[in-house]
């Protein structure tokens, strides 16, 4: 699932809800809380508004056993852990 963040909303709401919305479940269900695996303020300022476009910022990392992307663009990509980057059927995509 590839989720572009809106400017009123934080690039952590954007992952949580990206998240949901790939396993199907209401974001507030999500248990380890995203914050047990990322700081949520470190991230937001990774990518705050003066950084969104800066080619090549990315960030990486696994909650709940899914390998999750932000790029600088403000898109959000969650995919299975174990499924290869590019692969066919390896991530859904929904714009926002």
């Amino acid at each position: 699932m590839s989720e572009a963040h809106r400017q009123t909303r934080s690039v952590t709401h954007t992952v949580i809800s990206a998240v949901a919305r790939y396993e199907g479940v209401d974001p507030a269900s999500l248990t380890p809380p995203l914050f047990d695996v990322v700081d949520p303020d470190a991230l937001d300022a990774l990518f705050a508004d003066r950084y969104v476009g800066t080619p090549g910022l990315r960030c990486a990392f696994t909650y709940r056993g899914h390998r999750v992307e932000v790029e600088s663009s403000g898109s959000v990509t969650v995919r299975d852990y174990a499924a290869e980057p590019g692969a066919a059927g390896s991530a859904d995509t929904v714009e926002s």
